[in-house]
């Protein structure tokens, strides 16, 4: 039989509590809990997320808790409504006696950009796309066309005309200083890929 921590006794909602507590299978998973849930902030000024409870396609994504009041902060995804989603206070009493909200037993601590890229890639931005030139043949391309057409055509390169190329910042800076760059072929477009 497993002894809950406080931190953990008042950050796990009771129906899980109960369940962990009666069961041996639990103590390696009580035992890493604790360890993250007492290094959760007091005040986060990064979005790392250090918590998650869920229940039914809603999600609250812990980023700091006030221990003396018991108020969570971060951010809210309900009944899976992007859109509506937000940054905001919570009541860890309400997260933990409601008898259906779970505690996330196995998160990992990680920046919510990549949380909710993760789990919402159609909604929520790439962190992890780098800052890339593409360069684009005039003959081919207008100046001003969006930035997927020049992806499209990258990513698929047709025989006819010549091929977008794609280079690091670093690669395209040491073409113009060695005067490799030929700006009277080539459009220049720095984008997210």
């Amino acid at each position: 039989m497993n002894i809950l921590p406080d931190n953990l006794k008042r950050f796990m909602p009771l129906h899980q509590q109960k369940i962990v507590v009666s069961s041996d299978e639990f103590k390696e998973v009580i035992e890493r809990l604790e360890e993250e849930i007492k290094h959760i902030p007091t005040h986060n000024e990064g979005k790392m997320i250090f918590a998650h409870f869920f229940y039914a396609g809603c999600d609250w994504y812990i980023q700091d808790w006030n221990r003396e009041t018991d108020n969570l902060f971060g951010y809210a995804i309900l009944n899976e409504d992007v859109q509506m989603s937000e940054y905001g206070y919570m009541s860890l009493i309400e997260l933990t006696q409601d008898g259906r909200i779970e505690l996330d037993f196995y998160w990992e601590k990680q920046p919510l950009d990549k949380v909710l890229y993760d789990k919402y890639p159609d909604y929520f931005p790439n962190p992890n796309k780098e800052l890339t030139v593409f360069l684009y043949p005039l003959e081919r391309f207008e100046r001003n066309i969006p930035d997927e057409t020049i992806i499209s055509a990258y990513e698929s390169p047709d025989e006819i005309y010549p091929e977008v190329e794609k280079l690091t910042p670093d690669e395209f800076a040491e073409r113009i200083n060695d005067d490799m760059f030929n700006d009277q072929e080539y459009y220049v477009r720095f984008i997210k890929y």
